[in-house]
């Protein structure tokens, strides 16, 4: 029984089967308690035909019927079956052997006789006529002495050993036919020795003699004789012969029918020499004659196949006192009768019978389908011998049909470049292979053989299965997008461009591409809007001072200390892309329901990245440095981004940014350097065969197209890739190809086993055998194995302490928090985080920085509130006096209730929610605070920092420190410092300055600012005006018109647009 996979031997005990304790004192078990009826099973089971398809003697055929036969009435019968067999040794199986042909020789000379009869008749004639006379004399005397020995031996074969051979033939294992029911054979052979063959016994005598005898003789002798003869013949003969013969061969069917019986032994005796032969008992019991007898029949329907009929099944009578007596299980229950002595051997003097291992197997079979107790699965073989490997990881121990052996499977170091696929319905075992790996590259092994410990980046969408690696690696980073407190910041525009790697410079034309990719893979795409995409792309590029000629921007420096701040404003963000989108649909020539429909669904889509906690992800002025993504073991969680398309957009960055990376890092001569797991990879690699044909399925398919592209070639980079994945049949079939390294745990979807299964060259039951893999169980595949291999992963424990095992799962998780957020903190005091500004949403924040945790007024302000108070402050600063008032109104957004000039001082935290309230409104004009206006960089940041130094000397109420802030910010908007100038203002600064005044500054983007924030003005020009162009041409009339007044006059007349 140990050779099933999942059956499990135990020595058994000296435990009686019935009586409640042994003579030692030990308890029996309830599964042999008592059962008073019992009867033993002998002959020899056999297949039944068609068993080849399938197999109908399983256990299972037994329980069924009987479970349902007994079940009918809600009784409590109970039954058992005992199988008892001891091994013949091959000396005893040459001796029955023996036994065999002898009886053989001798059954032989009774199957046939030849009977020859033959008349034969002759006639002869003849005369003959004799004449003669004789006379003599003879006189003798003699003496004679003798002495003689005899010695003989007479051997008389009477076929007395055949008297039993009625037994010996039927009965092998069984009791004389008198004990039994249905000594079918015994009597036929029996039968066949009574009549026919027993009257030759007297014929068959042979004897030998041997004989000596000693004689002395003396005699003398005197004769005398006269004769005289005279004879005449005269002869005449004829002769006629008549002969008639018949021949008759008489067949004794009985005895051969005997001889048949005796060499179907021989043949399985033989067959026993190598297979194997057992003396068997089967016992049944049960708990009343009913179901002892139910048991009887189905047992011999189950298990009497097409050869039963020499030897047929049949059972004992019920044996009364058989509960009445020890039968310990170490002999159980060979009986033998000391009254029968069996011609052939001994053992077959008992209540069991000679069976060859396969017959033996056929009443052990175990069941073909599930039963109660017992599951039952089908397990195919695996390869067990692996290639030697110098240095690997050991995944776990290799099993044979699910048996643990003695042999660890490793997975080879360089079989990590190759990328790695890990599939696996939920709770199979992938996360804990998986972090099996991450823990193994962290060891001082992996550090010896590549002179370093091997990063990696976890990008998990859904669960939080991966940060309990903190508790293994102590310097593990954990980012978590979306979360209230973190501070994960990925600006898609932001890339790292240097001048230095001339070769491998990450270029403006390739990520813009991959920005374009990264967009049509993870947002639904149709007609022209990839293209428009693009180039609105480009031309924010290029409002930051990027050239696509040179790719590259003037303004860019490249020394190691500059300035991170001024850096990052020479890259655009969210919100100056959906600015751009107008423009670009307005100039690319679309016009009526087309055009509003084009601008409406990429502005849409792009406004939703802006909002929220995903504003402050993707509409952020940073993006992490790759040294912090790349160089340490990291992981990103994004369950806190609930949309899957979001999700899909930000691992599409993370993955381009990587392989841009690794591109700029050169060849690696495929030496590993990092590893990358992608967890629910289809969100980023769809089968996009599954989706309907579509424009926008072939934009999303163009998309996936190059993102399998780059697996593929990341790798010449020393980049590994593990791509992770429930449902196989949902992920990209390029991407399954090209892993060379595939760990296959229990996969239940009949599609899904098919394709991982194809993929490994599994044969068809190998593919079932998937969907029957337990827990931590996979079917393992790479290319330095010639097969697949079942492998029992190691188990990967979360907390290496044992003490933890304690405490309860509240404070484990709150552990883990802290843990969290402690990592939180010393990033931020990092040396590369306190360089980038990562710890500042906004630009120079670091001189009145206030926590997050300490913004909940300011979060709570609307965004379209701060934008109009900031713009009614800045309208105050240039064209009115009541500036002071202006600030009370701004101030009391933050403070409770509205300030007066008798209202105490400001505290040092409104005063810094001031800051944060005037730079959430800047963020949320459309133009003065768009870079796009300005000459450069430096222009904008100039007028930036001015504007903060005029809030700070509000809050301080230093009124000659905000009239030079204020004369500061009109001399940054002079035409010299900004990039767009209107032909209007142009006029305006020349009549402007004719008049004799020279503090002449450009004020059109604040008009235009406030116009837009107005929704009586902002209706009024829409209505009247269709085109940019004219709202534009517009203005300029007005101004034109009015700018003879002064700036007060000229404010008031443009808040009047719409009556005029």
């Amino acid at each position: 029984m140990g050779i099933y996979s999942g059956s499990e031997v135990k020595t058994s005990q000296k435990t009686s089967l019935n009586n409640s304790t042994t003579k030692q004192g030990l308890k029996i078990t309830p599964r042999l308690e008592s059962l008073p009826h019992n009867k033993a099973m002998l002959g020899v089971p056999s297949l039944k035909r068609d068993s080849d398809k399938e197999y109908k003697q399983g256990l299972e055929k037994i329980i069924f019927p009987l479970r349902n036969a007994l079940n009918a009435d809600n009784s409590n019968q109970k039954f058992r079956i005992i199988i008892v067999a001891e091994s013949y040794p091959q000396a005893i199986i040459q001796e029955i052997l023996q036994g065999y042909r002898e009886l053989g020789d001798e059954v032989h000379k009774f199957v046939k006789i030849s009977k020859n009869a033959q008349k034969s008749r002759a006639d002869s004639q003849g005369k003959t006529d004799t004449k003669g006379s004789s006379k003599s004399h003879s006189e003798s005397h003699g003496e004679t002495e003798s002495e003689s020995y005899s010695e003989g031996i007479s051997e008389k074969s009477t076929l007395g050993k055949a008297l039993g051979i009625g037994a010996a033939v039927a009965g092998v294992g069984a009791v004389v036919a008198g004990s039994l029911k249905g000594g079918y054979v015994g009597g036929i052979i029996g039968g066949a020795f009574a009549g026919g063959i027993m009257s030759a016994t007297s014929n068959l005598t042979k004897t030998n003699t041997t004989s000596t005898t000693t004689s002395t003789s003396t005699s003398r002798t005197t004769s005398t004789s006269v004769s005289t003869n005279e004879s005449t013949a005269i002869s005449q003969s004829r002769t006629d012969t008549h002969t008639a013969g018949i021949t008759i061969e008489e067949l004794n069917k009985t005895a051969q029918y005997c001889e048949e019986l005796i060499d179907t032994y021989i043949q399985r005796f033989q067959k026993g020499l190598n297979h194997g032969m057992w003396n068997t008992a089967l016992y049944i019991s049960a708990s009343d004659s009913f179901t002892l007898d139910m048991l009887e029949h189905t047992l011999k329907s189950v298990y009497s196949g097409d050869e039963s009929h020499f030897e047929a099944l049949r059972f004992s009578q019920d044996f009364k006192d058989f509960a009445h007596h020890s039968i310990y299980t170490e002999r159980l229950p060979m009986v033998y009768s000391s009254l029968l002595q069996h011609p052939i051997h001994n053992s077959f003097s008992g209540l069991s019978s000679a069976l060859s291992t396969e017959e033996l197997s056929i009443l052990t079979a175990m069941p073909c389908n599930d039963i109660e107790g017992i599951s039952v699965s089908h397990i195919s073989s695996f390869g067990l011998t692996q290639a030697k490997t110098k240095e690997g990881i050991i995944l776990g121990n290799v099993l044979n049909k699910k048996k643990p052996t003695h042999q660890d499977f490793v997975l080879g170091l360089e079989s990590l470049n190759s990328h790695l696929f890990v599939s696996g319905i939920t709770g199979g075992g992938k996360s804990n292979t998986i972090k099996h790996i991450l823990t193994a590259l962290q060891s001082e092994e992996i550090k010896n053989h590549f002179g370093k410990k091997i990063p990696f980046l976890v990008i998990e969408p859904a669960k939080s299965e991966y940060k309990g690696l903190i508790e293994h690696i102590p310097h593990l980073q954990i980012f978590r997008p979306g979360a209230s407190d973190d501070i994960f910041r990925f600006n898609p525009f932001v890339f790292e461009h240097s001048r230095d790697k001339k070769g491998n410079a990450i270029t403006l034309t390739k990520h813009v591409d991959m920005l374009k990719v990264s967009f049509s893979s993870a947002f639904p795409m149709y007609g022209p809007m990839p293209a428009i995409l693009e180039e609105a792309i480009s031309e924010v590029y290029r409002d930051r001072g990027w050239s696509f000629e040179t790719e590259d921007n003037v303004s860019f420096t490249s020394a190691k200390d500059s300035d991170k701040e001024r850096e990052s404003l020479l890259f655009p963000n969210m919100i100056d892309l959906s600015k751009k989108i107008d423009s670009v649909v307005q100039q690319a020539g679309y016009a009526g329901e087309l055009d509003s429909n084009l601008k409406a669904a990429l502005k849409t889509r792009i406004r939703n990245l802006t909002l929220g906690v995903k504003g402050k992800i993707f509409n952020s002025r940073h993006a992490f440095h790759s040294e912090v993504l790349f160089e340490k073991p990291t992981i990103i969680e994004l369950s806190h981004i609930t949309n899957d398309e979001e999700k899909s957009f930000l691992m599409g960055l993370l993955l381009n940014k990587l392989y841009q990376y690794r591109e700029s890092e050169g060849d690696s001569h495929n030496q590993l350097k990092h590893l990358t797991i992608i967890e629910e990879a289809h969100r980023l690699l769809p089968n996009i065969s599954l989706d309907k044909s579509s424009e926008e399925a072939n934009a999303r398919g163009k998309a996936v197209e190059t993102f399998t592209n780059i697996l593929a070639e990341i790798r010449s980079f020393g980049e590994g890739i593990i791509i992770a994945d429930q449902i196989a049949s949902k992920l990209h079939r390029d991407v399954i190809k090209n892993t060379n390294v595939k760990i296959l745990h229990r996969t239940m979807d009949k599609e899904d086993r098919e394709l991982v299964g194809n993929a490994i060259n599994l044969n068809e039951k190998q593919i079932l055998d998937i969907a029957e893999l337990k827990a931590g169980e996979a079917i393992v595949h790479n290319k330095d194995i010639h097969q697949a291999f079942m492998v029992k992963i190691k188990r990967f424990e979360n907390y290496p302490n044992k003490a933890d095992s304690t405490l309860s799962q509240k404070a484990l998780k709150e552990r883990m928090q802290s843990k969290i957020t402690d990592f939180i903190h010393k990033f931020l005091e990092s040396r590369i985080a306190q360089d980038y500004g990562y710890q500042y949403e906004f630009l120079l924040e670091q001189r009145f920085y206030l926590p997050y945790e300490k913004r909940e007024r300011l979060n709570s302000i609307e965004s379209f509130k701060a934008r109009k108070a900031v713009l009614e402050l800045l309208l105050s600063a240039f064209f009115t006096s009541e500036l002071q008032k202006s600030f009370g109104d701004f101030t009391s957004l933050i403070c409770e209730g509205k300030r007066k000039a008798d209202s105490p001082p400001l505290t040092d935290e409104e005063k810094r929610l001031n800051v944060y309230l005037f730079l959430k409104g800047w963020q949320e004009l459309r133009y003065i605070s768009s870079i796009t206006y300005y000459k450069n960089i430096d222009c904008y940041l100039s007028i930036y920092k001015e504007m903060l130094r005029l809030i700070n000397h509000l809050n301080e109420n230093e009124e000659e420190k905000i009239q030079d802030s204020i004369a500061s910010m009109k001399e940054y908007l002079q035409h010299k410092k900004l990039k767009n100038v209107t032909q209007a203002m142009r006029h305006c600064k020349t009549h402007y300055e004719q008049n004799g005044k020279s503090d002449f500054f450009d004020c059109f983007w604040i008009l235009k600012e406030y116009a837009a924030i107005n929704e009586e003005i902002h209706g009024f020009i829409h209505t009247k005006y269709e085109t940019r162009e004219e709202q534009d041409y517009q203005y300029e009339v007005i101004w034109n018109k009015y700018f003879a007044h002064t700036q007060s006059d000229l404010l008031y007349y443009t808040l009047q647009l719409s009556k005029i």
